[in-house]
């Protein structure tokens, strides 16, 4: 049996088992080679009113599952092949997990059966829960005993992101639940970095709301394995508060997959108040070269407006701050993952990840952790298809463009967001988009999208903006943090 997200809510699998996620967003796959047993499950479910969201399958288990896609958690009780493929089983179950799922396994144990021996049957897992105990089997009338047997018990990690990045994204999501939103002292010439504590409270709750990993920023979940370091040099990222929990950071990878120390704005400035040297990758006119770097290095993650504040904040305390930049980044070729952002927009530009790459060498590894986070990123972004001009005179589209610029501006209501799908336009913050849905561009794809879907072309133009102007679909978490606490700026 699988679990993972999915658009439908699942209220109860038995009227003492499992029940539905808190958010209402789960899927149960249930496998057995038995018609009989997948036939009495349905009607079990239908009976339960809980059938939707729960798909039956009659297969082999012991064979590649019938199914697409990953799970959250993999459940195999009371289910051991008799034909010595067991081990076959475990391996089409591990492979299903998402990194970091839960495998959970509970078979009668005797003599040949034993947690030691299931927990060896899951290699690279971390073993959370593995026991032998005796306790009273009630799973109906064929799984059943008046004494207590003796069962093996596994509960079990899959392979997933560094422990020390989750143990600190943990603690971070811990202290913003337990902290209340206080009003604190601005002593930054930057706002977003003056708040950025309550910034990061407000992203971990719309995280939360909205069901995004915590560990991959993204929904549904896309985490990657842990891998080895590939540099000596201790590298430090710390994250602008508007950068944390967003889906395309390449920061989080370096630490979540790659082994930096992960860092929000206010904890590393805390923390770095008694530092007296820091080492910053940041190309500043007083930069010397990478190569010529010792000791730890921080990388500061953010777009150059938050990377210049965050260095010019460090500088302002009096520390001692040394920057070093990349010897010659613009003949790199171009960023695999701004191309995915932006066609065409990765020649001379790196994200964080690649920066840090070519300052510690390692270009190949970090080749090899960016390609699924790039496929990610290009199966999310929905292109939005080619506007065709409207069989309308010249004359009145014009018309029309001027008359939705005149109410765009007072017709538009404020939002977290930062994209625009009506035009595949991504701003730097949300509060340009008011001038954004006023502009040109913006109009003009309106009023062609009016002109074509509309018979009527009487209505008011203030009628018409809301009406075809396409909502947002893409709001992060920092963004939705941002507007909350500092308005959108």
């Amino acid at each position: 049996m699988g679990l993972r997200r999915g658009p439908q809510r699942i209220p109860a699998i038995s009227s003492r088992g499992w029940t539905r996620a808190q958010a209402g967003t789960e899927e149960v796959v249930a496998v057995d080679w038995s018609r009989v047993a997948v036939n009495k499950l349905r009607a079990r479910a239908k009976a339960l009113g809980c059938c939707c969201g729960l798909v039956a399958l009659c297969a082999d288990v012991t064979e590649p599952l019938p199914v697409r896609g990953q799970f959250d958690a993999v459940v195999v009780v009371f289910c051991d092949p008799k034909n010595g493929r067991r081990a076959e089983m475990f391996r089409n179950a591990a492979s299903r997990l998402r990194p970091g799922g839960l495998a959970l396994v509970e078979l009668f144990g005797d003599q040949i059966i034993s947690h030691a021996l299931l927990a060896s049957e899951l290699p690279g897992f971390d073993p959370l829960i593995c026991r032998d105990v005796e306790r009273v089997v009630l799973e109906g009338p064929y799984h059943a005993s008046p004494e207590p047997r003796q069962v093996a018990q596994v509960l079990a990690r899959a392979p997933g992101p560094d422990p020390a990045f989750c143990r600190a994204i943990d603690d971070i999501f811990r202290r913003c639940d337990g902290e209340q939103d206080e009003e604190e002292e601005e002593e930054e010439e930057d706002l977003m970095l003056s708040r950025s504590a309550a910034i990061a409270r407000a992203a971990c709750r719309s995280a939360d709301e909205t069901g995004r990993c915590r560990y991959c920023w993204a929904a549904p979940c896309c985490c990657q394995p842990a891998q080895p370091a590939w540099w000596a040099t201790k590298v430090t990222v710390v994250c602008h508060p508007a950068e944390f929990l967003r889906s395309t950071s390449t920061g989080r990878l370096a630490a979540s997959v790659s082994g930096a120390r992960f860092r929000l704005w206010h904890e590393f400035a805390a923390a770095a108040a008694g530092a007296k040297d820091l080492t910053v990758l940041y190309p500043a006119p007083d930069a010397t070269s990478v190569v010529d770097a010792t000791g730890p290095l921080v990388v500061l993650d953010g777009s150059w407006r938050q990377t210049a504040a965050m260095l010019a904040s460090l500088r302002r305390t009096g520390r001692r701050v040394t920057c070093v930049a990349l010897e010659d980044a613009t003949s790199a070729p171009p960023s695999p993952v701004i191309d995915a952002l932006h066609e065409g927009a990765g020649k001379g530009r790196l994200s964080t990840l690649e920066a840090i790459a070519l300052a510690v060498g390692g270009g190949r590894e970090c080749r090899r952790v960016l390609a699924p986070f790039v496929d990610a990123l290009r199966r999310e972004k929905k292109k939005t298809p080619p506007i065709v001009p409207p069989p309308a005179p010249a004359w009145q589209l014009e018309t029309w463009i001027a008359k939705l610029q005149s109410v765009a501006r007072d017709a538009y209501e404020p939002s977290p967001a930062r994209y625009c799908p009506l035009c595949d336009a991504t701003l730097a913050s949300p509060n340009r988009m008011r001038s954004h849905v006023a502009g040109r561009r913006h109009c003009a794809a309106l009023a062609t999208r009016y002109l074509l879907l509309s018979d009527d072309t009487t209505s008011s133009p203030r009628t018409v903006f809301r009406r075809f102007s396409s909502p947002a679909t893409r709001v992060e978490p920092p963004d939705a943090a941002v507007f909350t606490v500092c308005g959108g700026r």
